[in-house]
């Protein structure tokens, strides 16, 4: 077995920093119905901004006129009341009740969730009216916020973690 021959060619030479600060690059032309795409995309997106900001009465006249308030808020934050009776302890005891409501939402919403995935895939719905049933179901969860479901719920059991 002979060796591998060796390749004897001498390095490609690298440009250094001065010849590459100098080498001028063409420039990319944008062709003009992306330029005209891209500000009527910025155009719309401030408008959203403007109608929002007019929507929600947002007033930085009303912030800085608000400053007193924020400042006590914060001044009475300081140093915090780490009183057990009345504040650790039920805000211990609190987030026990939610990671309890996180547990059992996920655990009941599993198979919940499994069977309306069945029924709402033609392949596997024995029926056309499971199917049409499991679909609106699935709709209707997704298009309901989750606080107008809890508005329901809140007359119908009453005000805790259950509802």
């Amino acid at each position: 077995m002979s060796a591998p021959a060796l390749d004897r060619r001498p390095p490609a030479r690298r440009p250094d920093a001065d010849e590459l600060a100098r080498t001028v690059l063409p420039r990319r032309r944008r062709p003009a119905r992306t330029t005209a795409l891209t500000a009527l995309v910025v155009a719309a997106v401030v408008v959203v901004h403007v109608l929002a900001w007019n929507g929600t009465e947002f007033s930085l006249v009303a912030l800085v006129e608000g400053r007193e308030g924020m400042a006590r808020f914060i001044g009475e934050s300081f140093p915090p009341d780490l009183d057990w009776t009345r504040v650790v302890r039920p805000g211990l005891e609190a987030t026990v009740t939610t990671l309890w409501i996180g547990l059992l939402g996920t655990t009941l919403s599993v198979p919940f969730s499994l069977g309306l995935a069945v029924l709402a895939a033609r392949t596997t719905t024995p029926a056309g009216v499971l199917f049409q049933v499991a679909r609106a179901v699935l709709s209707f969860l997704r298009a309901e916020p989750d606080i107008v479901i809890a508005l329901i719920f809140v007359p119908a059991v009453g005000l805790g973690p259950f509802s």
